[in-house]
């Protein structure tokens, strides 16, 4: 391929080596990406020119070094130099990043994550400078326990073939759980609340509700019934089409052709809607309430770079990189900067909070570990700081001055939360918190242990609160209550009303990202979109991922493994070449040892299967030496019977042509 267009007017121009590998692509806002190689092929340099309002062409260059094995050893830009230590496994022992001179002036501050496992390959212990977080594992690979670094303990108690069945801090007990013959989950505790769930034949949750004086089976209880509860409807599609609870009444939707969200309203309140219109290249061009079913674009001229500029009372403006640097709303205007690797390191001026500066820094791996935000009031000034410990890719514990909120997800989906832990300096009591989300899992309400509501969001579409702490009409009050969690993997900084969103911030007052895609053209044309449908659809950056794709006449043809987006893997292999029109997933895998295990065991048992396209190994034609007969240590060889276990609780998308998922598949 040598030329994309993005349907807006807007074009990718690519350049191959005679050897087939890629060494430059322009982007049609005119950044311009240059590739070299090295002898055994390796990329060895990746330089980023663009141009900027004066006409002039900057530049940035990042280099790379490898070992003899092809393992990276050191990635090197302007503003910092990144070490890469590995075991003779390929399993990452270090990662150190040090500022340049450069860098330290921008905000970079140095920072190392070491990384130790088991002879299993079980990760054991991540440490940095906050301290270390400890893993145990189960003999069947689960994990068992993890310990934060302030002593704190999470275990979790499974079932079968490794079904979560009770989740516990320290020697409290947050959560158990119930399950169908499918595995499927019908009931969690919340503390004295007892929260219960039916699906419909074809899997998907139809009504959840949770109350203190819930009957003894689940049939018993009606959608309606309990103190919180929300029920769904889907139209012919599968899509989100009615959700319906106690607090905000009926919410409505409706999507176009491609799955895009045209329509949000209530029922009970015809006259306020939000209504949405995109360009060809999925740009948000309209966000706003209209009386009735009046639609008027206020930004209809395309986008061609996808720089957005313009949007209601909003304007934006970029640097030479896409990186959003200023942001007006209405009086109020912020700036931002970034490093070279386009993380934000300052935020300043006037946000939600009144006039701040915000600082923020990342760990070696790219995680933010730290923000520091001053607010100004009058001649008054405040400052509160907070780090941040990490799970992998999820947040797990957020540390103040007066004390830690330690973050459980749901087992069912890897970034749901299911209850927050406070523990606050000096005293040995911790408060245990509930959230009840939607159906993307997104937190709508918080109840604490008595099943009292603490907290509770009405959401605008794209994801942007806005209210807080609405009255459930059966209590007179609802007390403050800071809750930063949003879209699942956000977290809302209310100091600039963005979304930190793992490697990039999110903006949900227009629902689309403040930087672009660091992955590129594999995360889609358009390289600040968050989602074609925000109800149904999130974008976490996810841990381990199983998928199978499926082509026109429903057999697999390729079963693979990812720890990044399943959507970005599946549109690499469209490119590459692989025909297929459906993706079948399982994105609640913790570890690799686990995700490697179901991959060789379903190639095992698909041994002979002419329609596949994966490799097979020398090992007499079985893939990943998941011979019975030879199987490596460490390995667990699945039943065809554990194995539909595990499939069954996954999700499936139809694809077009280019990978890009279309909506929901059969």
């Amino acid at each position: 391929m040598i030329e994309l267009d993005n349907a807006n007017g807007g074009q990718y121009h690519f350049r191959w080596s005679s050897g087939g590998q890629l060494v430059e692509e322009q982007y049609p806002d005119n950044l311009v990406r240059r590739y070299r190689y090295g002898e055994s092929g390796m990329l060895m340099a990746l330089e980023t020119t663009a141009p900027t309002v004066d006409d002039l062409t900057v530049s940035r260059q990042v280099s790379f070094d490898y070992d003899a094995g092809g393992r990276m050893t050191q990635r090197l830009t302007g503003m910092s130099a990144t070490r890469y230590d590995w075991d003779i496994m390929d399993r990452l022992l270090l990662a150190e990043r040090v500022p340049t001179a450069v860098g330290e002036q921008a905000g970079i501050v140095g920072h190392g994550v070491r990384l130790a496992y088991d002879k299993a390959g079980h990760l054991l212990t991540e440490s940095g400078d906050l301290g270390a977080v400890t893993y145990q594992w189960d003999p069947l690979h689960h994990l068992a326990a993890l310990t934060l670094p302030d002593g704190q303990t999470l275990s979790w108690l499974r079932y079968g073939a490794g079904h979560i069945s009770a989740i516990r801090h320290g020697d409290t007990l947050i959560s158990e759980f119930s399950r169908d013959n499918l595995h499927r989950e019908v009931s969690r505790t919340q503390g004295i609340l007892t929260q219960y769930r039916d699906y419909d034949a074809m899997g998907r949750r139809l009504w959840q509700s949770a109350g203190s004086d819930a009957p003894t089976v689940a049939a018993d209880l009606l959608p309606r019934q309990g103190d919180i509860w929300r029920k769904f409807s889907f139209d012919s599609a599968g899509e989100l089409s009615m959700a319906t609870d106690f607090i905000r009444g009926e919410q409505q939707y409706r999507y176009d052709a491609e799955g895009r969200l045209t329509d949000s309203r209530e029922r009970h309140q015809l006259s306020v809607a939000e209504d949405f219109a995109y360009d060809n290249a999925d740009n948000l061009l309209n966000l706003r309430k209209l009386p009735f079913d009046t639609v008027d674009p206020l930004y209809d001229t395309p986008v061609a770079n996808n720089r957005l500029t313009q949007w209601q009372h909003y304007r934006f403006e970029y640097d030479a990189w896409g990186n959003m640097t200023t942001r007006h709303a209405g009086g109020r205007m912020q700036h931002f900067a970034y490093d070279d690797d386009n993380r934000l390191l300052r935020a300043w001026g006037t946000g939600p909070l009144g006039e701040h500066d915000s600082h923020y820094r990342y760990d070696a791996l790219g995680r933010r570990i730290h923000k520091s935000v001053t607010i100004k009031r009058g001649a008054e000034k405040t400052t509160r700081q907070t780090d941040f410990i990490w799970q992998g890719l999820r947040l797990l514990q957020e540390q103040h001055a007066d004390g830690n909120a330690t973050y459980i997800y749901d087992p069912n989906e890897s970034y749901t939360p299911l209850a927050r832990v406070d523990q606050r300096h000096g005293e040995t009591e911790s408060q245990v918190y509930y959230f009840h989300t939607d159906i993307n899992g997104t937190p709508l309400d918080v109840t604490d242990g008595e099943g009292k509501h603490r907290w509770s969001g009405k959401y605008h579409a794209w994801g942007k609160v806005t209210r807080q702490n609405v009255s459930d009409p059966r209590q007179s009050t609802v007390s403050r209550f800071a809750q930063p969690l949003r879209y699942p993997g956000q977290y809302s900084d209310d100091e600039t009303g963005l979304h930190y969103n793992t490697f990039r911030y999110y903006d949900p007052e227009i629902g689309r990202f403040s930087t672009q895609d660091p992955i590129g053209l594999a995360g889609g044309v358009n390289l600040y979109q968050y989602a074609p449908n925000p109800i149904t659809w999130i974008d976490p950056l996810g841990l381990w991922s199983f998928y199978q794709l499926i082509n026109s006449t429903g057999e697999v043809v390729y079963y693979g493994i990812t720890d990044r987006s399943v959507q970005t893997r599946v549109m690499e292999h469209a490119s590459n070449g692989k025909v297929f029109s459906q993706v079948n997933f399982v994105d609640n895998i913790s570890n690799r040892v686990s995700v490697r295990n179901l991959e060789g065991s379903v190639l095992y048992h698909a041994f002979g299967d002419t329609n596949l396209s994966n490799a097979i190994r020398k090992d007499g034609g079985f893939w990943h030496s998941y011979n019975p007969n030879k199987l490596a240590d460490g390995r667990t060889l699945l039943s065809q019977t554990e194995i539909n276990k595990t499939l069954s609780s996954g999700s499936s998308a139809k694809v077009d042509s280019n990978g890009k998922f279309t909506g929901k598949g059969c």
